[in-house]
């Protein structure tokens, strides 16, 4: 599995009316590759984010569509939004981010088509990369108060999907084939987010370790640390569970279906 970096230019909150370095707030980014950041992560009191993607479908036969997508470490701990219901839910609608916000959206892209060649090409011709679907989770964390550091972390998690335009006369079987799919696809890109809030929680918990300090880049630096290290995990995690489902084709991520 491939990465995809996401950068979040690094800016400076000064707290209103207030000129003590200790009361300055900070947010920043940088993006996943080991958190060296290219137009972020440069500000005193820098937060980062973090982004990882996965890559999800594959053709029948168990071949890898041009590659497949990331799931959670279990594989079905989320998903719902296929055609017909997904047998799996959301992780972001019930997630364990008490310090911190998680939200997630779903983009589509149009696919077209009346026999499953025809899907299969379509999905082929439309997805614009060499993967069915994509998850992108995003994390960023902010915290204030140099001398007695409070950190807030929040997550964002996009799916992009292929949304079938089920023509009227579509033969039940064809759909019944899709919605499985689907079920299978969403599964499969909803566990991926599983392992962005694991790592959001992660996170947090880092933080809980770092020191405060009059000096606020040396407040900056220890929090970069832990996190950096905590994202090298779970990144290693993204890359471990692919190759254990195949990129999903294990889970059933496969169109048409062998």
């Amino acid at each position: 599995m491939r990465f995809l970096p996401l950068v979040l230019a690094a800016t400076l909150v000064v707290a209103c009316g207030s000129t003590d370095e200790n009361e300055r707030d900070g947010t920043g980014g940088s993006p996943a590759s080991g958190g060296s950041a290219q137009n972020g992560g440069t500000a005193p009191n820098g937060g980062t984010n973090a982004g990882t993607a996965g890559k999800g479908g594959s053709q029948s036969g168990g071949a890898p569509a041009g590659g497949a997508g990331g799931s959670s470490t279990t594989g079905g701990s989320a998903g719902t939004g296929a055609s017909g219901g997904a047998s799996c839910d959301d992780p972001a609608a019930t997630a364990d981010m008490s310090h911190g916000t998680v939200a997630s959206s779903v983009e589509t892209y149009t696919v077209t088509g009346d026999t499953a060649d025809e899907i299969r090409a379509s999905i082929d011709a439309n997805r614009g990369r060499d993967y069915d679907a994509l998850t992108t989770w995003n994390i960023t964390w902010t915290f204030q108060n140099c001398a007695s550091p409070t950190f807030d972390v929040a997550l964002d998690v996009v799916y992009d999907m292929p949304e079938w335009d089920e023509p009227t006369s579509a033969e039940p079987a064809l759909v019944s084939s899709w919605d499985t799919y689907m079920d299978a696809l969403y599964c499969h890109e909803y566990g991926h987010a599983t392992l962005g809030i694991e790592c959001a929680n992660a996170v947090y918990a880092a933080f809980e370790l770092v020191q405060g300090s009059s000096d606020c880049d040396a407040v900056q630096a220890d929090a970069q640390m832990r996190f950096d290290t905590v994202l090298a995990t779970y990144l290693a995690e993204e890359v471990e569970y692919d190759l254990e489902t195949n990129h999903g084709a294990t889970m059933g991520a496969v169109f048409p279906p062998p």
